[in-house]
């Protein structure tokens, strides 16, 4: 017996991306309906109007990342499960969108079984992470480590890595901060180690991701 039917809301810039799960969609759940998104504003409007049982979301669009829109599309229907459908790594962006509010979270490169099972729990259980996920925030509770890792800075470290993604120099830092130029080095040292980045470019996006 076929199962009840669904209303599913596809949000994603990219056409292609869209029009595969909804080929995947209709064909292990033709009765399901779905609706398509190209953009954020577009699935807000699409969740005012009309009552969507899952929204699947990519992380990043066109006009910004879909980080801080979580908890304003939930506010927009405050029933709605929200799995993240990203080619983002998983373990690094994962733990991250889950505290910012989704209910699940699938890469992009997950099979056609996992998408059916993904699309599945979300709907009878209300949320989706795979095994190695599950791990990664199982292993950061245990060891008390936090999910947003400029939760381990110092204010000082914090206030270094602001002005190094301002693209302050280090002579321009230490007449900022009034540092000399080998604690300056020092703090930068402790950056890129605590963050486990190699280059300021790598340092820059972490910021970017994780700073609210």
């Amino acid at each position: 017996m076929e199962k009840k039917s669904k209303n599913i809301l596809l949000a994603d810039d990219h056409f292609v991306v869209r029009q595969g799960l909804k080929m995947l969609i209709a064909f292990f759940y033709p009765s399901y309906k779905v609706y398509q998104a190209s953009d954020l504003q577009e699935a807000h409007k699409i969740l005012s109007e009309h009552e969507i049982d899952l929204l699947i979301l990519d992380a990043t669009f066109p006009e910004g990342s879909s980080l801080s829109e979580i908890k304003k599309l939930k506010a927009t229907d405050p029933d709605i499960k929200i799995l993240l459908y990203t080619a983002l790594d998983e373990h690094t962006h994962g733990p991250l969108y889950l505290d910012a509010g989704a209910d699940g979270f699938l890469s992009k490169l997950a099979e056609e079984s996992e998408i059916k099972i993904a699309i599945q729990d979300m709907l009878e259980n209300g949320s989706y992470m795979n095994r190695s996920l599950k791990d990664k925030i199982v292993h950061a509770y245990l060891h008390k480590e936090p999910i947003n890792p400029l939760q381990k800075l110092s204010e000082q470290e914090m206030q270094v890595m602001q002005l190094l993604v301002k693209g302050m120099g280090n002579l321009e830092i230490c007449n900022q901060l009034n540092l000399k130029p080998t604690t300056i080095t020092t703090y930068k040292n402790r950056l890129f180690d605590k963050l486990s980045v190699k280059n300021l470019p790598e340092l820059i996006e972490v910021f970017n991701l994780y700073h609210g």
